[in-house]
Order: structure tokens, then sequence, then C-alpha cells
């Protein structure tokens, strides 16, 4: 039975199915036979046979429209504290990257997209990352049920936050993802308006360092602007 394993090198690293032989840049990769935890030589170069987390696998999940990255997700969960048993609802779900995340963390996620084609993605990548998420087809606008955060990751969506604000238990938060700062200032406004408190915006740049040799400073390319996160906690 073919098993997905993560064979892990000194500067590059595979996803790939086990009983195959494959070609990489470094030469042939033989996974007729490996286990978990074994070494194996790919041309020169050794790979380490690993087990994927779930990140692993969400990070190899297919891209349909705009994903909110790893980087983003984890402020919303520190963020808000998101974790085991919490109800979310994920609007906007796109390609399904914020939901598996969430999902990772042991919420129990629910995602709208109304979108037949981002939908039929999404379903695709929680079926790869082995979550189970209950996807529904429809706008956000039909969203039912009491639930401890509501995320939003749609088109104008200022229009929707006093949507959130009645699907919230008190205590529950709301995170929005925008991607320019006049939306970030309409939706501040939303939730004001809306009666949230705790309001809070901030964008998340991360930057990777080189080092040693004498040229220790950060890496010419940087994971710099994605999107602005605005939270508010209804109390």
């Amino acid at each position: 039975m073919e098993e997905r394993v993560l064979i892990v090198g000194k500067e590059k690293s595979y996803l790939l199915g086990t009983g195959k032989v494959y070609d990489t840049k470094y030469g042939k990769a033989d996974l007729r036979k490996v286990k978990i935890g074994q070494r194996i030589k790919v041309g020169k170069a050794v790979f380490s046979v690993l087990k994927p987390s779930t990140l692993d696998l969400l990070l190899h999940c297919k891209r349909g429209p705009q994903v909110i990255l790893p980087k983003d997700a984890a402020a919303i969960v520190s963020i808000t504290g998101a974790g085991t048993d919490w109800k979310v609802i994920d609007s906007g779900g796109g390609s399904g990257w914020l939901s598996i995340f969430l999902s990772m963390q042991g919420c129990s996620v629910t995602s709208y997209e109304r979108d037949k084609g981002f939908f039929e993605i999404a379903n695709k990548n929680a079926e790869f990352c082995g979550v189970k998420i209950k996807f529904v087809n429809k706008d956000f606008s039909k969203a039912k049920g009491k639930v401890d955060l509501v995320t939003l990751d749609l088109e104008n969506p200022d229009r929707f936050i006093k949507k959130a604000f009645s699907l919230l238990k008190t205590g529950g938060w709301v995170a929005v993802y925008c991607l320019h700062a006049e939306t970030l200032g309409k939706v501040w406004a939303a939730l004001e308006k809306a009666g949230f408190s705790g309001i809070k915006g901030l964008e998340n740049i991360q930057k990777e360092w080189q080092y040693g040799y004498g040229k220790s400073r950060p890496k010419t390319w940087s994971m710099a602007h994605t999107g602005f996160l605005v939270f508010g906690r209804k109390v």
C-alpha cells in the first residue's frame, strides 16, 4: 500500500509516495522499500525519510485563489486562543488552507465558499491532509449557529461584520484578513459600530536570515506584506 513520506536533505525536501522510483535533481530516489526514520542516498546526497506532519501536507496543497499562509494563520491562533473544541466559521474558505490550519489546532471548522471551483479544491486539500472540515458551497450570509471564532477572507468584509457579530458567542472573536489599508479602515469602523471590543490590527512580516562566513544578514528575499489582520471580541 502506498504511503506518503517526506524525504528531507540538506537543501531540499520532497513529498512522495512509497513503492516507486523517482527522478530528482540529485539522481534517482528509490522508495520501493523505505521505512520511516531511514536514511537513503539519492545520487551523492543523503536524505532522511520522515512521516509528514499535517503542516508538511498543507504546504504541498493546491492553491486556487490566494491563500492565508501559515504565518498569518498562526497569528490568528495566537491572538484569539483558538484551539481544541472551538467552533469556527471560516468565510471565503478559498482553497481551504486556513480551515485546515485551524482544524490542525483541534477546532471544529465549517467553511463557507460560494465559488464551486474553489469549494472543490478545498475539499480535495482537506482530504489530502487527512482532516475533517464541513465545507458549505454557499455565501457566508447563509451561515447559522453560535461559534467561538469567525474568520472573514472575502471581498468587502466590512459588509459582513454585523453578521459575524450575530454568529459569535459572548467572548468570541472575529478575525478579518484585509489586503489593503483602505479595507482595513472600513473594517475597523464596522467593528466599532457593531460593538466589538479590544479591536486591533497588525501586519505580520517575516525576514529570514542567512548566517556565517562573514556574510550574516537578512536574506535578499523576504516574506513581506501578505495582508492585514484585524481582530475584535464580542463581550
